[in-house]
């Protein structure tokens, strides 16, 4: 077989410039720490990456709506611990309102310390978040959730809370709207309670309703009729039936409303003088109809407290039928607020499981696209040295061949 001297030349060329180029790849794979730079380095390595990075960058976006989320609950689980702390003052203010030794200046100072505490529930419920967004409003959160007044603002469709991805399988909603933190009576509630009518001209006083209550009970009132000394009461359904009728009034008995309800009444009413009887329930956002209102049943304290009482039985009749209405909402109104705080915590909770998952998620997809893409740089180093003591000595031989061809002696 013959070789040229330029077949020599061309062969030893070759040779030295694909020492080159592997040495210069395996520079360039040391700069930027990967070992894959293109999908001709590993083409089986190469399409596992993608995968593996598409996997990672989901796992990062739920981890990113998990942040919102949180930060969100957060935001108004701080708001709603400082309402149960002014719902739990009002509550207090409650028990010392029912002081009958409290003369009128007392009472409108006590209205006074009421007002302060309402203010401040509107002030929570049209808290903001850090971007200036209204937290109760639902999608109208560009504008406040109450008025100055306690009226609710934000209505259907509007009066809803985001959802927020969170997993690939769930989707949470990210808070909660006014509507069911102020107007609403805390779910599970089958509790009736008594309203005098403002337009009572007698000194009766209604007590707690008793009785083992019907399922599906309806609303009723019921009125006083007869003549004084001899009274009667008849006590009627929200759809028109009778619940009891033309029965005698007894100071200090039970009334029998019917379907299981029992009213205690002492005090002397007169005829005309009635009572609303129903079923605690939250206001509905589009009507106004239902009890649990907290920002109004406060006013409507406020309002009763500046009524001078001194030397007014009816007066004061009418107070504390207001205040024992009034606190019974109130009540049940805060207990919806620790409800709604209870729920909030646990999907709080939630998020943070999740985020639990996510992380080791995320730790698990890194590695996995480290192992497919990164370079061993210790490995890397050691075979960079060798290929450049071999392109050495390459270069070397090329140039003592320069001198040489194959006719010499």
């Amino acid at each position: 077989m013959r070789i040229s001297t330029s077949q020599m030349y061309s062969q030893i060329t070759e040779s030295l410039l694909t020492k080159e180029a592997e040495y210069s790849h395996l520079v360039e794979q040391m700069g930027s720490g990967r070992r894959v730079l293109s999908a001709g380095d590993d083409p089986l390595g190469a399409s596992q990456a993608v995968n593996v990075a598409a996997a990672l960058a989901q796992t990062t976006a739920l981890a990113n709506n998990r942040a919102t989320a949180k930060y969100a609950l957060n935001a108004q689980e701080d708001a709603l611990a400082s309402a149960t702390l002014t719902m739990q003052s009002a509550l207090e203010r409650l028990v010392y309102a029912g002081n009958g030794l409290l003369n009128d200046t007392d009472r409108r100072s006590l209205a006074t310390d009421l007002e302060g505490m309402r203010d401040t529930l509107i002030g929570l419920a049209n808290s903001t978040d850090g971007e200036g967004r209204y937290m109760f409003a639902g999608y109208d959160n560009d504008a406040p959730a109450y008025s100055l007044a306690g009226a609710y603002l934000v209505h259907r469709p509007h009066n809803l809370t985001a959802g927020v991805q969170v997993s690939q399988d769930r989707v949470i909603k990210a808070g909660v709207v006014g509507s069911d933190v102020f107007n609403r009576a805390n779910p599970g509630s089958n509790t009736f309670f008594a309203s005098a009518n403002v337009g009572n001209a007698g000194t009766a006083l209604a007590g707690t309703l008793a009785g083992h209550i019907a399922i599906g009970a309806l609303n009723r009132t019921v009125v006083f009729a007869g003549i004084p000394g001899a009274l009667t009461y008849t006590c009627t359904r929200s759809d028109g039936t009778i619940a009891s009728n033309n029965l005698p009034y007894v100071n200090g008995a039970d009334l029998n409303l019917g379907d299981g309800l029992m009213l205690p009444i002492s005090g002397q009413p007169v005829v005309g003088d009635s009572f609303a009887i129903n079923r605690i329930s939250s206001v509905d956002p589009i009507t106004g109809v239902g009890q649990v209102n907290i920002f109004s049943t406060l006013d409507k304290l406020i309002d009763g407290l500046e009524i001078p009482t001194i030397n007014d039985p009816v007066a004061l009749a009418a107070w504390k039928n207001t205040l024992s209405e009034s606190s019974k909402i109130l009540q049940n109104g805060y207990d919806n607020i620790l409800t709604v705080r209870s729920n909030l915590g646990s999907t709080i909770k939630e998020v943070e499981a999740l985020d639990n998952v996510g992380t080791g998620s995320a730790l698990s997809y890194t590695k996995r696209l480290s192992d497919l893409e990164d370079l061993n740089m210790v490995a890397a180093y050691s075979e960079m040295v060798r290929r450049q003591t071999a392109l050495q000595a390459a270069g070397m031989a090329f140039k003592a061949s320069q001198g040489l061809n194959l006719f010499q002696n």
